[in-house]
Protein backbone atom coordinates (compact mmCIF):
# COMPACT_ATOMS: atom_id res chain seq x y z
CA UNK A 1 0.00 0.00 0.00
CA UNK A 2 1.52 3.28 -0.71
CA UNK A 3 1.63 5.70 1.49
CA UNK A 4 -0.49 9.07 0.98
CA UNK A 5 1.52 12.13 1.68
CA UNK A 6 -0.96 14.77 1.21
CA UNK A 7 -4.04 15.61 3.11
CA UNK A 8 -7.86 14.54 0.92
CA UNK A 9 -10.66 16.40 1.36
CA UNK A 10 -13.60 14.79 1.82
CA UNK A 11 -17.12 16.41 0.69
CA UNK A 12 -20.70 15.46 1.99
CA UNK A 13 -24.08 15.95 -0.36
CA UNK A 14 -25.65 19.00 -0.06
CA UNK A 15 -29.57 18.91 1.48
CA UNK A 16 -32.61 20.22 -0.31
CA UNK A 17 -34.22 22.22 2.39
CA UNK A 18 -36.23 24.24 0.27
CA UNK A 19 -39.78 22.29 0.94
CA UNK A 20 -41.65 24.32 3.45
CA UNK A 21 -43.27 23.06 6.62
CA UNK A 22 -46.95 22.58 6.71
CA UNK A 23 -48.77 26.23 7.52
CA UNK A 24 -45.18 27.85 6.63
CA UNK A 25 -42.50 29.48 4.44
CA UNK A 26 -39.42 27.96 3.75
CA UNK A 27 -37.59 31.16 5.24
CA UNK A 28 -33.67 30.91 4.43
CA UNK A 29 -33.44 27.42 3.48
CA UNK A 30 -32.73 25.97 0.60
CA UNK A 31 -32.57 23.79 -2.24
CA UNK A 32 -28.63 23.37 -1.51
CA UNK A 33 -28.07 23.29 2.39
CA UNK A 34 -24.60 22.86 3.02
CA UNK A 35 -23.78 19.45 5.26
CA UNK A 36 -23.53 20.14 8.59
CA UNK A 37 -25.49 23.06 8.37
CA UNK A 38 -28.73 24.73 9.60
CA UNK A 39 -31.52 27.06 8.31
CA UNK A 40 -34.45 28.68 9.56
CA UNK A 41 -37.95 28.39 7.96
CA UNK A 42 -41.11 30.17 9.57
CA UNK A 43 -44.47 29.74 10.11
CA UNK A 44 -47.93 31.55 9.41
CA UNK A 45 -49.63 33.48 12.02
CA UNK A 46 -50.97 31.11 14.69
CA UNK A 47 -48.09 28.47 14.48
CA UNK A 48 -44.78 28.23 15.79
CA UNK A 49 -41.47 27.09 14.47
CA UNK A 50 -39.99 23.94 16.32
CA UNK A 51 -36.82 24.61 15.54
CA UNK A 52 -34.02 24.62 12.97
CA UNK A 53 -34.09 22.24 9.62
CA UNK A 54 -30.10 20.52 9.37
CA UNK A 55 -28.52 19.22 6.43
CA UNK A 56 -27.09 15.42 7.74
CA UNK A 57 -25.47 12.79 5.73
CA UNK A 58 -25.64 11.69 2.61
CA UNK A 59 -27.62 14.99 1.48
CA UNK A 60 -30.46 13.60 3.95
CA UNK A 61 -31.74 16.34 6.63
CA UNK A 62 -30.93 15.11 10.05
CA UNK A 63 -33.38 17.83 11.60
CA UNK A 64 -36.35 18.95 10.58
CA UNK A 65 -38.48 22.29 11.61
CA UNK A 66 -42.27 21.96 12.04
CA UNK A 67 -44.83 24.75 12.66
CA UNK A 68 -46.75 23.91 15.82
CA UNK A 69 -50.42 25.14 16.05
CA UNK A 70 -51.00 27.85 19.00
CA UNK A 71 -53.55 26.76 21.13
CA UNK A 72 -56.17 29.83 22.11
CA UNK A 73 -58.38 30.41 24.43
CA UNK A 74 -61.76 27.97 24.78
CA UNK A 75 -63.41 29.50 27.32
CA UNK A 76 -62.93 31.18 30.38
CA UNK A 77 -64.94 30.88 33.63
CA UNK A 78 -64.85 31.21 37.15
CA UNK A 79 -64.77 27.98 38.80
CA UNK A 80 -65.21 28.74 42.61
CA UNK A 81 -65.25 31.86 44.61
CA UNK A 82 -61.66 31.70 44.70
CA UNK A 83 -60.69 29.42 40.99
CA UNK A 84 -60.99 30.72 37.13
CA UNK A 85 -60.63 28.53 34.62
CA UNK A 86 -59.47 28.90 31.15
CA UNK A 87 -59.27 26.02 28.88
CA UNK A 88 -57.67 26.29 25.78
CA UNK A 89 -57.59 24.35 21.69
CA UNK A 90 -55.04 22.39 23.05
CA UNK A 91 -52.99 20.62 26.43
CA UNK A 92 -51.03 23.31 27.73
CA UNK A 93 -47.64 23.16 30.00
CA UNK A 94 -45.34 25.19 31.81
CA UNK A 95 -43.31 23.47 34.46
CA UNK A 96 -42.35 26.38 36.32
CA UNK A 97 -45.85 28.41 36.15
CA UNK A 98 -45.70 28.86 39.94
CA UNK A 99 -42.89 31.48 39.08
CA UNK A 100 -44.68 32.74 36.39
CA UNK A 101 -47.63 34.14 37.88
CA UNK A 102 -46.59 37.65 36.76
CA UNK A 103 -47.76 36.75 33.37
CA UNK A 104 -51.38 37.28 34.62
CA UNK A 105 -53.19 40.02 35.52
CA UNK A 106 -56.91 39.44 37.61
CA UNK A 107 -59.70 42.32 38.14
CA UNK A 108 -62.31 41.61 40.53
CA UNK A 109 -65.61 44.53 40.35
CA UNK A 110 -63.45 46.81 38.51
CA UNK A 111 -60.72 46.81 41.82
CA UNK A 112 -56.83 46.71 41.40
CA UNK A 113 -55.08 44.31 39.23
CA UNK A 114 -53.81 41.56 41.36
CA UNK A 115 -52.08 38.48 40.21
CA UNK A 116 -53.36 35.20 41.11
CA UNK A 117 -51.43 33.35 44.12
CA UNK A 118 -51.51 30.01 42.72
CA UNK A 119 -51.80 28.16 39.13
CA UNK A 120 -52.33 24.45 38.26
CA UNK A 121 -52.48 23.25 34.62
CA UNK A 122 -54.61 19.79 33.86
CA UNK A 123 -54.54 19.27 30.27
CA UNK A 124 -56.33 22.32 28.53
CA UNK A 125 -57.55 23.58 31.35
CA UNK A 126 -55.28 26.37 33.52
CA UNK A 127 -56.77 27.03 36.94
CA UNK A 128 -55.41 30.67 38.71
CA UNK A 129 -56.40 30.60 42.75
CA UNK A 130 -56.88 34.14 43.21
CA UNK A 131 -58.82 36.14 46.34
CA UNK A 132 -61.83 35.61 46.81
CA UNK A 133 -65.09 36.66 44.21
CA UNK A 134 -68.04 38.26 46.30
CA UNK A 135 -71.06 38.54 45.16
CA UNK A 136 -70.71 41.81 43.81
CA UNK A 137 -68.71 40.53 41.56
CA UNK A 138 -71.41 40.41 38.80
CA UNK A 139 -72.62 40.63 35.61
CA UNK A 140 -69.15 39.43 34.47
CA UNK A 141 -66.80 41.62 36.20
CA UNK A 142 -64.57 38.92 36.34
CA UNK A 143 -61.42 40.04 33.71
CA UNK A 144 -57.97 38.26 32.87
CA UNK A 145 -54.97 39.45 31.01
CA UNK A 146 -51.89 37.13 29.96
CA UNK A 147 -48.58 38.52 29.15
CA UNK A 148 -46.43 35.72 28.14
CA UNK A 149 -43.41 35.80 29.78
CA UNK A 150 -40.19 35.84 28.08
CA UNK A 151 -38.63 32.79 30.70
CA UNK A 152 -38.84 29.37 29.32
CA UNK A 153 -41.18 26.74 31.47
CA UNK A 154 -42.63 29.82 32.85
CA UNK A 155 -45.43 30.72 29.50
CA UNK A 156 -47.93 28.66 28.01
CA UNK A 157 -47.60 26.06 25.14
CA UNK A 158 -47.90 22.72 23.91
CA UNK A 159 -45.51 19.71 24.07
CA UNK A 160 -44.92 20.04 20.25
CA UNK A 161 -44.38 23.92 20.90
CA UNK A 162 -47.17 26.17 19.87
CA UNK A 163 -47.13 28.76 22.14
CA UNK A 164 -50.00 30.73 23.94
CA UNK A 165 -50.13 34.10 22.65
CA UNK A 166 -50.22 37.60 24.85
CA UNK A 167 -53.75 39.17 25.27
CA UNK A 168 -54.31 42.47 23.95
CA UNK A 169 -56.20 43.28 26.87
CA UNK A 170 -57.61 42.21 29.69
CA UNK A 171 -60.64 39.71 28.69
CA UNK A 172 -64.02 38.80 30.39
CA UNK A 173 -64.47 35.86 32.04
CA UNK A 174 -68.07 34.54 32.34
CA UNK A 175 -69.83 33.33 35.89
CA UNK A 176 -72.47 30.94 35.87
CA UNK A 177 -75.72 32.56 36.55
CA UNK A 178 -77.58 31.64 40.14
CA UNK A 179 -81.46 30.96 40.11
CA UNK A 180 -82.41 32.29 43.00
CA UNK A 181 -86.32 31.67 42.21
CA UNK A 182 -86.55 28.16 44.09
Amino acid sequence: VANDTSAQTVTRDACDASTPPTNGAKGDCTNALAAGASCQPTCNTGYTVTGPSTCGFKGVLSATATCAANPTVVSRKVASATTIEITYSANVTASNIANGLSQFQVTIAGGSAALPTAASISGAVLTLTVGTMTASATNNAVTVKYTKSTTANQFLATSQGGVVASDSSAQTVNRDACDAST
